[in-house]
């Protein structure tokens, strides 16, 4: 999209020593296009989102719970092989 669009206004930002140039969409009501990108996420968006979250938490703490059991196996066995010698 060219930097001459009437709906684009351009800006610059200084980064160190690089010049670097954005663009955003103008905010008046009127604009069909800046409604639409100021709505924000829709319900289904951060519904799957959470879902995905809730998900790869309850994988965590599964693989948690493994860990720690495989540990508490680990130090019977040696506490087992110490009792013997």
């Amino acid at each position: 999209m060219s930097c001459n669009h009437k709906s684009y206004r351009q800006g610059w930002k200084q980064a160190g020593n690089l010049r670097i140039a954005y663009h955003f969409p103008n905010t008046t009501p009127s604009s069909k296009y800046a409604m639409r990108t100021l709505r924000g996420f829709t319900l289904i968006e951060v519904l799957i989102a959470m879902t995905l979250l809730s998900i790869m938490v309850v994988l965590l703490f599964s693989s948690l719970r493994i860990c720690a059991q495989s540990w508490e196996q680990g130090e019977n066995k040696i506490t087992e092989v110490n009792e013997v010698r």
